[in-house]
């Protein structure tokens, strides 16, 4: 709006191309947190629909590298029954650099779901190596939990009952 506008009537100078792009990227900032909010809201009320709606839009960009929003998502679209849906962002989460530890115990257990032991064993060797100096209670405990719903490798089980044991010392060591 320039030379005529609500900028000359208040007597003020048009925005500066600087300031409008800044005031875009905070207005940005804020709907992408507003959709954070929204969607972990809707998750505590088991709204998984919203759940869905509000990482939609956090990944609205097409970007796939939010393993947050890709794990709210998959696991709204698992419990809305979207089972496809569900697996597609758990295999794009699982992938992330730094993601949490939990995505791969669902989509181990989805796959055990879809009634493919193959990947689920291939989920759970690869979880246990890379997880297998957790010294935390809680990554031990899940990765020794889902790697022992099913069968295993005997390396497999072996790392798994290690982790456990961590998780068991880890417990005992914090309440005693």
């Amino acid at each position: 709006v320039t030379g005529s506008g609500v900028f000359e009537l208040c007597g003020a100078d048009d925005p500066t191309p600087d300031l409008v792009e800044r005031r875009q990227g905070a207005y940005e900032q804020s709907l992408r947190r507003w959709h954070e909010t929204q969607s972990d809201a809707c998750e505590r009320a088991g709204n998984w629909l919203g759940v869905a709606l509000h990482s939609n839009a956090v990944l609205g960009d097409g970007s796939d590298d939010d393993w947050v929003a890709l794990n709210d998502r998959a696991y709204a679209y698992a419990e809305l029954g979207e089972w496809d849906k569900a697996r597609r962002d758990w295999d794009l989460a699982i992938e992330i650099p730094g993601r949490k530890y939990t995505i791969p115990f669902w989509r181990a257990i989805l796959s055990l779901r879809d009634g493919d032991r193959q990947l689920y064993q291939e989920i759970c060797e690869r979880y246990v190596q890379e997880y297998r100096d957790a010294t935390t209670g809680g990554v031990a405990n899940t990765v020794a939990w889902c790697c022992s719903v099913a069968p295993q490798a005997e390396s497999t089980v072996n790392l798994a009952l290690e982790l456990s044991r961590r998780a068991v010392a880890a417990v005992s060591k914090n309440s005693g």
